[in-house]
């Protein structure tokens, strides 16, 4: 799958919001590299396309990009369950693939957001494992880092055939730590979050992620008894065809990223090393799992603009 990206009108005014310009940027990253060389603790970084990734994001502020990648590369050592054995084949995350799917739609919404859509593809399947969906989140974030450009993301959330079964495997240390190192170690714009065909214990599931997000995230959650409602907020364009759209099938486009993300196959394992050196952080003081995940531990919420 390719991700279209912005162009024209539209990228001139995702640059404008970022304040952005073809010489701006090359100046950011080459500010952003001198920094990351005067960082003992940080891996070397000599990808331009990811570094500009976390600009973008990061709405082009020097200093929340530079947050940003410290706290990326140090929840990666800090949480094996997301951030190792990431081989797409591996037998853990075929079945994962075979069960969910978490497909960014290849063209961009009029305002220039990329819509991401999660679900299950059959409910009557048992492969369901929570952690390593999460898992397929960041992997699919980790593409996004390298090749998207966009205004924000609008998120969709299917919870047809979610039962009590998938909700018991979502403990709080598990969800806690996700959206931990969601929120802290990704550059994330989230625009809008639609939970569509919700189950009758959806209070049971926002229990466990309202507490972690802010005020105006929670306000930018709608819920929607089926899919229909969807077109009220989004164009066709950009839904696949079980949703109401002409975006394609759902079993074609998340065969196409499927694809996508097994080509990335040496990338993730080769990235599975490139992480913070705690012994040689600044300060002398490593990061602990406590600092990180710890209900003391201090994180930066979501990015909400």
């Amino acid at each position: 799958m390719t991700l279209v990206l912005p162009a024209g009108d539209m990228l001139k005014k995702i640059q404008s919001d970022l304040n952005l310009t073809e010489g701006r940027e090359q100046e950011d990253l080459s500010k952003l590299k001198e920094w990351l060389v005067l960082q003992p603790h940080l891996p070397k970084i000599d990808d331009d396309r990811l570094l500009a990734g976390f600009l973008y994001g990061s709405k082009n502020s020097m200093e929340r990009c530079k947050k940003v990648i410290d706290l990326h590369y140090t929840v990666r050592g800090a949480a094996p369950e997301f951030f190792k054995n990431r081989d797409p084949k591996n037998a853990d995350m075929q079945s994962c693939l075979e069960s969910v799917y978490i497909v960014p739609m290849p063209k961009l919404t009029a305002e220039g957001a990329r819509v991401t859509i999660h679900g299950l593809q059959d409910p009557a399947k048992s492969q369901f494992n929570a952690s390593e969906c999460m898992k397929l989140v960041f992997l699919t974030g980790d593409i996004r880092l390298r090749e998207d450009i966009c205004s924000g993301d609008v998120l969709i959330y299917d919870l047809s055939g979610s039962s009590l079964s998938h909700l018991a495997q979502l403990t709080l240390p598990l969800v806690r730590k996700f959206m931990i190192c969601g929120q802290s170690a990704y550059p994330v714009r989230l625009r809008e979050v639609h939970l569509v065909n919700a189950p009758s214990f959806l209070d049971k599931i926002l229990a466990l992620f309202k507490p972690l997000m802010k005020d105006k995230l929670a306000d930018r959650i709608h819920i929607h008894a089926d899919v229909a409602a969807l077109q009220k907020f989004l164009s066709k364009d950009v839904l696949p065809k079980e949703y109401g759209g002409d975006a394609g099938e759902m079993k074609e486009l998340h065969a196409s990223w499927r694809t996508k993300l097994e080509s990335y196959r040496d990338w993730f394992i080769s990235q599975e090393s490139v992480l913070v050196d705690e012994a040689k952080r600044p300060g002398g003081k490593p990061v602990t799992q406590d600092d990180l995940f710890g209900l003391d531990g201090s994180f930066r919420q979501l990015a909400v603009d």
